[in-house]
């Protein structure tokens, strides 16, 4: 299925209505030269059931980016399971359409991404363990708590599972 093998297949989870989300991540990080190079970068949205309209503004949107991948996702799921439903059809998906991409990443598109520096962090992983790519899980937590006596404290933890 898929024609090239970029080091890393990026999916997006968007719901269908946030165009703007989308437009600003094409606006912003996916301007960096090694996007399209050594990340392949698609937008992930639910579309089944979705309105007439919703689905042609949808589809004039890809047209004019080619970066929007509808999963088999009712567009209208609950906050909670619609990402996790995503997160699972993206996977199903870019393990068929990126076999010999070498690392399979999710991303939500309110998040910003330093690709050049995550690119040389992910070749500098593989030359210290080549095998690490099928069994690693890398990300970030943050959270923020409030409390009646104190103000908002914003907490951030990098974690890697190898």
């Amino acid at each position: 299925m898929a024609v090239r093998a970029p080091l890393c297949a990026i999916g997006i989870i968007s719901a269908p209505e946030f165009e703007n989300r989308r437009l600003g991540v094409r606006e912003s990080w996916m301007r960096y030269p090694n996007v399209g190079q050594s990340f392949d970068v698609r937008f992930v949205l639910r579309t089944v059931g979705a309105p007439a309209g919703l689905m042609r503004a949808l589809e004039r949107e890809n047209a004019t980016h080619r970066d929007i991948i509808g999963i088999d996702v009712a567009w209208n799921e609950t906050r909670v399971r619609g990402p996790v439903l995503s997160l699972a059809a993206w996977l199903k998906y870019a393990c068929d359409a990126y076999p010999s991409a070498r690392y399979i990443a999710k991303m939500d598109d309110d998040a910003y991404l330093q690709t050049m520096e995550f690119e040389r962090m992910l070749n500098v992983m593989h030359q210290q363990d080549p095998t690490a790519s099928s069994h690693m899980n890398l990300g970030v937590i943050q959270w923020c708590v409030h409390t009646r006596t104190h103000t908002a404290r914003t907490h951030t933890r990098i974690y890697m599972y190898i």
